[in-house]
């Protein structure tokens, strides 16, 4: 049995987990659509990630970034969609760090924290307790997944120098 300091915090009944989704991006290689509310099977993206933090236990609030722009359309999902623990709506900053520390200072007062970029929908209940477990374990954890794209090394000239294994 695992002493109670490294328990999960989704199986502490006294653990405060909070979720920050960071999605403040300006859509550069979209060309300026803001791919946050871009209909994806009939709901906006972003809806998709909310969901997965709406159903999942152990998280109690959740604050979501958007650009400054949109959080008028950030607040209208909420309501249309009934999401109770969307706590706070904040606008992001220049850059994602700035995005990320406007989110965890907008949080209430919790013991754990899940970052998570709003426009990555593809998570799931497992993959959010397997972080959890691991933030538990080790004091932080970061989620990835296998490359399977072929990835190049170059030079500051240009040339290619290595191509690690996928």
């Amino acid at each position: 049995m695992a002493p109670a300091s490294a328990t999960p915090p989704g199986e502490r009944p006294d653990a405060r987990v909070g979720a920050v989704v960071v999605a403040a991006g300006v859509g550069s290689r979209m060309g300026k659509v803001d791919k946050i509310f871009a209909p994806v099977l009939g709901l906006p993206l972003i809806a998709y990630t909310l969901d997965h933090f709406e159903t999942f236990s152990p998280v109690a609030q959740v604050v979501l970034v958007l650009d400054g722009g949109s959080l008028d359309q950030g607040w209208e999902l909420v309501r249309r969609r009934g999401y109770r623990k969307v706590t706070r709506i904040c606008p992001g900053g220049a850059r994602r760090q700035d995005s990320v520390r406007s989110g965890l200072k907008s949080l209430s007062p919790c013991d754990w924290v899940i970052v998570h970029d709003g426009a990555r929908p593809c998570l799931d209940h497992s993959m959010l307790h397997r972080g959890l477990e691991a933030a538990a374990e080790s004091g932080a954890a970061v989620a990835g997944v296998p490359v399977k794209d072929t990835i190049k090394v170059v030079s500051p000239d240009g040339v290619v120098v290595d191509t690690p294994a996928r």
